[in-house]
């Protein structure tokens, strides 16, 4: 379904450069609401995918890592938000 996927990735990238921007600009306040509207609209796509589920296994489970230690590493995520490290 290309015009699906493209619109999607489209609305990827422009997340991305929001975030690239916040960064460039040293925003700590807009990267923490990015990272946190991110980490949001995934647990609502992941409650939305679960519901009517026989199994309500996930396509791809969590590991236990939140968006920002994608972008930071989780050491880094840890420490921004305060927690000890390793979970």
């Amino acid at each position: 379904n290309r015009p699906a996927m493209t619109h999607w990735l489209n609305q990827f990238m422009l997340h991305c450069m929001a975030l690239r921007d916040a960064v460039d600009e040293g925003d700590a306040a807009a990267i923490e609401k990015l990272v946190a509207s991110a980490e949001e609209r995934r647990d609502a796509w992941l409650s939305s995918w679960r519901k009517g589920r026989d199994t309500g296994a996930a396509p791809i489970e969590p590991q236990g890592r939140s968006m920002l230690s994608v972008f930071v590493g989780q050491r880094m995520a840890d420490k921004i938000a305060k927690r000890p490290s390793g979970r």
